[in-house]
């Protein structure tokens, strides 16, 4: 399993050099003379002060050699410094990121929680449950993460006042609060998410309910619980585990609307600004950040795929 782990991680490299690549490129196709956003539209547009400013931060230099000295710095942890903050970026990006992930990994959560249950509801009772489970599988990815979020801001302090909407608390802080201030962004964010686990969860297990070996168990005489966890519940977790690796890229981004709906001074919540203010270092760290989480999150998954089912074999 270690080498296979090794030999993932070392595939993980090209990848996130062709991202950075586009990243890099991306950022300069934007319109527009990084010169002059420096100087703000206030300023004085004296072509010397903007050729020095080119030649103070290279852009005087082609793009191939702006993204060789780039990509060298990158390496060794340097990612530059903010063009408006004026900070490293990645000492801002580190301060920010266990925020954003905290909130994925709790959206991540709750949409297991919430969607496993439903989607075995839904495939073993299906004339009952059924129905009630594909109104909120189509509701959850109909209704958009920003829109469930203005009416839990709106509905929840009303009807749950003691759960704090818009009052972000940091966990060093005061623990207690800063879950409580979480639960709506959590909520916000995985729903869709448990909808899109609870139709998956639901397909798997009537699959899984059709074949052979579930009618030999049950011909055994075994418990129809023992049946759908040991049988059914299993052999269905492999499309369980893909769509949630595949789901966290999402969460992930999904955080940049939900931190600024929520005022949460997340990763999300900085890029979005890096973007209105075209901070480009700031911008090409935030994505290479990212990019590294969602695949170290896809790694996981398929190491997870073994621990599952070992006929899977992760390669």
């Amino acid at each position: 399993m270690l080498t296979v782990i090794l030999r993932r991680l070392a595939a993980l490299v090209p990848i996130l050099l062709g991202i950075s690549v586009l990243t890099f490129g991306a950022m300069h196709l934007i319109p527009g003379d990084l010169a002059t956003v420096l100087i703000g539209p206030d300023g004085v547009q004296d072509p010397v002060v903007l050729e020095n400013i080119r030649r103070e931060y290279g852009l005087d230099q082609p793009l191939v050699v702006q993204y060789g000295r780039w990509l060298g710095k990158s390496l060794q942890g340097d990612f530059g410094d903010s063009l408006r903050l004026g900070v490293p970026v990645g000492g801002e990006i580190l301060r920010r990121l266990p925020l954003t992930v905290e909130l994925a990994v709790l959206a991540l959560g709750f949409g297991l929680v919430v969607g496993v249950p439903l989607g075995t509801l839904a495939a073993t009772s299906r004339r009952r449950w059924g129905w009630l489970v594909q109104t909120f599988t189509i509701g959850g990815v109909a209704v958009p993460n920003y829109l469930l979020g203005t009416l839990l801001i709106l509905y929840g302090g009303l009807l749950f006042p003691w759960i704090p909407s818009l009052q972000y608390v940091s966990l060093a802080e005061d623990p207690g609060r800063h879950l409580l201030g979480l639960i709506y962004p959590t909520i916000a964010l995985g729903t869709s998410f448990a909808a899109v686990i609870a139709e998956n969860t639901r397909a798997a297990m009537a699959e899984s309910m059709s074949q052979e070996y579930v009618r030999v168990a049950r011909a055994k005489g075994l418990r129809e619980r023992v049946v759908l966890s040991r049988h059914v519940l299993r052999n269905g977790l492999i499309p369980i585990i893909t769509v949630t690796g595949l789901q966290a890229g999402q969460l992930l981004s999904g955080t940049i609307i939900t931190e600024t709906i929520f005022a949460l001074p997340g990763l999300g919540r900085l890029a979005l600004s890096a973007v209105q203010l075209r901070d480009y270092p700031l911008m090409q760290g935030i994505v290479i950040t990212i990019a590294t989480v969602v695949l170290l999150a896809n790694l996981l998954a398929d190491i997870v795929y073994g621990l599952a089912d070992p006929r899977v074999r992760v390669g």
